[in-house]
């Protein structure tokens, strides 16, 4: 497993590991994560070329996450007869630049098997000539909640601070509200973000990976950074934990039955602030087709038709 894009190569590669197989993961170290001592860390640009230290032979199937980096560049000039799975994970199906696009052009021509993360990705693949895929990305949903004492007045925007993400549009919807809303400063788009922010919105530390859920948990309602009409792992992870998550998503028709939800607006806010049968009735949907487990076993099929 190479690269590691939300997490999603991680929590993959940790249910394919209790499920007995052998599983290498080839990812940056992020300042927010603490993964276990199997994770290989790159240390720098050209180890991350070079796939360093890496012996392609030993393993049955390649599955790389993400198409224009320089792993994806590394991978593309190796030599090896093993099976690849490529997967796309968002702006990697819009590079902007030569660099990103001769990687993309190199890299596609490894597999004829390209998985994506999200709906919204399938209009910037068509061209692609192979078995074109979408495999939902996968949440940790937990059986039990930790009890934690909620927040009486305060609502999380949860998102990374991205233009792509199209977060200002939350922005005139919540300025006017007596609720007080905090949002995370991480992102490449923080600076952006910090200047046309309501007053009543509070910018809050980055939070570590093994402490999201119980500070997701004080939360009543959670606006969902995704107001393009995507569904991304930030949403996924609020509905996992049952919190009532409001956000835009236009992609019903990808699934066998709707997700339970409502639009961002002023009275939708007032009506499922810690309203957590709505939070119950996403978490049901989360679970039921985007759970690891779900996940795992179609990316297992995949593998299996792959190789």
């Amino acid at each position: 497993m190479i690269n590691d894009i939300a997490g999603v190569g991680y929590i993959l590669s940790k249910e394919l590991i209790r499920r007995k197989y052998k599983v290498e993961l080839l990812a940056k170290k992020n300042k927010l994560n603490s993964y276990p001592i199997w994770v290989d860390i790159y240390n720098n640009k050209l180890d991350e070329f070079l796939l360093k230290n890496i012996d392609f032979n030993k393993f049955d199937i390649i599955h790389l996450h993400y198409l224009t980096n320089w792993a994806s560049l590394g991978l593309s000039f190796r030599k090896t007869k093993k099976p690849t799975v490529l997967h796309a994970h968002g702006s990697d199906t819009r590079p902007k630049n030569m660099f990103t696009k001769i990687v993309q052009k190199l890299v596609i021509n490894k597999s004829n098997v390209l998985l994506y993360s999200t709906p919204d990705l399938n209009k910037n693949l068509k061209w692609f000539k192979g078995q074109l895929i979408y495999l939902p990305n996968p949440v940790e949903v937990p059986k039990k909640n930790p009890k934690v004492k909620k927040y009486e007045n305060r609502i999380l925007i949860f998102t990374t601070l991205n233009k792509v993400k199209k977060i200002e549009k939350i922005f005139p919807i919540i300025k006017n509200l007596d609720y007080k809303f905090d949002i995370i400063d991480f992102g490449p788009d923080k600076e952006y973000y910090k200047n046309i922010t309501p007053k009543n919105v509070n910018f809050i530390k980055p939070i570590k990976h093994e402490n999201i859920k119980k500070e997701l948990l004080k939360y009543p309602l959670i606006i969902g950074g995704s107001q393009d009409g995507t569904i991304r792992m930030s949403e996924l992870e609020t509905m996992s934990l049952g919190i009532p998550t409001l956000f835009h998503f236009k992609y019903d028709y990808f699934y066998p039955e709707s997700l339970p939800m409502s639009k961002l607006t002023v009275n939708n806010i007032k009506k499922y602030f810690g309203n957590y049968k709505l939070g119950q009735k996403q978490r049901k949907w989360v679970k039921k087709y985007h759970d690891v487990r779900t996940v795992t076993k179609q990316l297992l099929k995949i593998y299996k038709n792959t190789t």
